[in-house]
């Protein structure tokens, strides 16, 4: 797979620049038995059927996701750079599934749309961590931009759980 280097550069092993694979944005088949054990959030986008135009979507959030600020706030981030990275196309290919995983490597059915890369530094008394995002430039602009239409219903998925626990707060 090859992503682009403004945004990922060339795999850390070959560049050295200290950051390694967080995770991927990926896609698959409805019907594909997808492995993964790492998933923080799935995207479903069905016809509701042959009268009704356009897709129903729907949202899963892994339930420690849901229940932690911070790793929303990872996961609300990785959306963003996903949400930079993919292309507008007037005329969008939106497939059944997409997927956020934090792993090493998708699997082996997914058609990656985006790889996540991070590194942490020292920077005084505190780590700072960096995380970027690249598109996949061997896929379609038409399937990247089907990613990015559907990402919003994660963003606002994960706005609705943050203002219920300020509610649920205050």
């Amino acid at each position: 797979m090859s992503f682009n280097e403004e945004s990922v550069g060339q795999e850390s092993a070959e560049r050295d620049d200290g950051f390694a694979t967080l995770g991927y944005y990926y896609a698959f088949d409805a019907d594909a038995a997808i492995e993964d054990d790492n998933l923080e959030a799935v995207i479903c986008a069905d016809e509701p059927s042959r009268d009704v135009p356009g897709v129903a979507v729907s949202v899963r959030i892994n339930d420690e996701v849901k229940a932690s600020a911070g790793q929303r706030r990872v996961l609300e981030t990785l959306a963003t750079l996903v949400s930079q990275q993919l292309p507008h196309h007037p005329e969008p290919a939106v497939v059944a599934r997409y997927a956020i995983s934090i792993c090493e490597e998708p699997p082996s059915e997914a058609v990656v749309l985006c790889k996540f890369t991070a590194k942490r530094e020292r920077q005084g008394d505190r780590i700072v961590t960096q995380i970027r995002a690249g598109r996949n430039q061997a896929v379609d602009d038409r399937v990247l931009a089907g990613g990015k239409r559907v990402i919003r219903y994660l963003t606002d998925m994960l706005d609705t759980l943050e203002a219920a626990e300020a509610k649920r707060a205050a």
